[in-house]
């Protein structure tokens, strides 16, 4: 095992953001063979791979999420040193990203947001209201809360909450006939 370079970090949050190596080089200003060293770099300084490479591009493996985080925060704390060092105010600070569905939004996560903003700064959270699935591995979002009967192989998760549903019958109303 090699010793990290911490400048490799910047190459693999770039191709988990954008998903694919040539994204990452025009996003980095760099040629895509640099981001394929730098990658290969940091998974050998590191013990093992980060991202699945198929055709649709560079996907982040499960287990490495929390690799990726720890990047995040490793990023975050180098623009708090250069802000320090120029005598400038830190712009930095952890943002939460929390994609559920528009019932969700708008009924569970508006309730606990109160909570919530008292733990991260509210103008940190972020609420994505999407029926559709996000991609995790590309860290669309942080946390995802769903309704579900299991959870898919590709993400890791626990139950928070159990839903029940029951059926009700209103009284009729008369001269009313619709069913």
């Amino acid at each position: 095992m090699h010793k990290l370079n911490w400048d490799d970090l910047r190459f693999v949050l770039a191709v988990a953001d954008t998903g694919s190596v040539n994204a990452a080089a025009r996003l980095l200003a760099v040629n895509h063979a640099t981001v394929l060293r730098r990658i290969a770099s940091f998974e050998e300084a590191c013990g093992g791979p980060v991202f699945e490479r198929d055709r649709s591009g560079y996907r982040l493996r499960p287990n490495r999420a929390p690799v990726i985080e720890a990047a995040r925060l490793a990023a975050q704390h180098v623009q708090s040193a250069e802000a320090l060092m120029q005598d400038r105010q830190s712009i930095t600070g952890q943002s939460l990203r929390i994609t559920s569905t528009d019932t969700f939004c708008q009924t569970v996560l508006s309730w606990i947001h109160p909570a919530l903003a008292r733990r991260v700064l509210p103008d940190r959270v972020t609420y994505l209201s999407s029926n559709g699935h996000l991609d995790m591995a590309r860290l669309h979002a942080d946390i995802a809360l769903r309704p579900a009967m299991s959870l898919p192989d590709d993400l890791v998760g626990r139950q928070v909450a159990v839903m029940e549903f029951a059926v009700y019958q209103g009284v009729k109303r008369p001269g009313f006939t619709g069913g």
